[in-house]
């Protein structure tokens, strides 16, 4: 694994890239129209900064729980898909951990959630509805797109069996921003497709401490709250680890770290991302 913010600071690139929308603050505006897939889309955030930063971008937004659906974007640049993305085309379960209550929780609306998957709940006390599942390669299919540039998932869980479902279609994709929580299969899956790795930030829970610092730096600037009141703050590795998921495993474990974020750059875009990167 490529630490991509370890590459940034060697080739003295100052610049901040810690969630996929900022990877659009330098991305170049192409002269044909740029397709971006916005995968587990929630109220529709990372959609609106693709708008704000990529003036002939389309964005295609995934997003099944009904609770967001009010409080999304309306553009004729973004298509709101009600769907979930998945293996299969389905009726699925689909379980809603929480829900923003509280006003404070001030970038996402009350009703609303970002925390949603497929799948069966662990108790009887989560919510739990039933939607429509799509896979990329029969949507892609239905709709004639023939490619994607870019893709963002953020599944909760659900990213292996989306980019799965997508067959050799994801052969066709440039560049995938890619929550990772720690399934293998899904590093094993990229890597098989020809795409080269970079991590990004690492996210924790709780506060800093002297062992966590050991592994990661952390930024004083990168503790705050998340969406559901808990304390959180980010770090980047320190290092290369000589065996990534052994260690990304240990993390989890026991170093309160929760998952970080997996930038994929296909085989034939891997020039013009050093190209991309060099310019910022």
């Amino acid at each position: 694994m490529n630490s991509l913010l370890q590459y940034l600071e060697n080739a003295n690139i100052d610049t901040v890239l810690s969630s996929c929308s900022d990877f659009f603050l330098n991305y170049p505006n192409f002269s044909r129209q740029v397709l971006v897939v916005d995968g587990g889309a929630g109220t529709g955030s990372f959609s609106v900064k693709v708008m704000q930063r990529v003036v002939n971008a389309r964005v295609i937004a995934f997003e099944p729980f009904p609770g967001n659906f009010t409080s999304f974007p309306e553009s004729d640049r973004i298509t709101l898909e009600k769907l979930a993305l998945s293996n299969k085309d389905a009726i699925v379960d689909f379980v809603v951990p929480s829900m923003c209550t509280r006003t404070g929780q001030a970038f996402i609306p009350i009703g609303s959630s970002t925390t949603g998957f497929i799948g069966k709940p662990s108790n009887d006390s989560l919510d739990t509805i039933r939607v429509s599942a799509v896979t990329l390669s029969s949507y892609m299919d239905d709709n004639s797109i023939d490619s994607i540039d870019f893709l963002k998932l953020d599944l909760q869980g659900g990213e292996f069996d989306c980019l799965s479902g997508m067959g050799d279609k994801l052969s066709r994709t440039t560049f995938a921003w890619i929550e990772y929580a720690g399934d293998t299969r899904v590093l094993d899956y990229l890597q098989s497709f020809g795409f080269q790795l970079f991590d990004t930030d690492y996210l924790f829970v709780g506060e800093p401490n002297q062992y966590i610092e050991s592994i990661f730096k952390v930024k004083s600037a990168s503790v705050g709250i998340n969406s559901i009141g808990k304390k959180i703050f980010f770090g980047r590795r320190r290092s290369n680890w000589l065996d990534y998921n052994k260690q990304f495993d240990f993390c989890r474990r026991k170093r309160r770290m929760v998952q970080t974020d997996i930038l994929a750059v296909s085989a034939g875009a891997v020039e013009e991302f050093v190209r991309l990167i060099a310019s910022w």
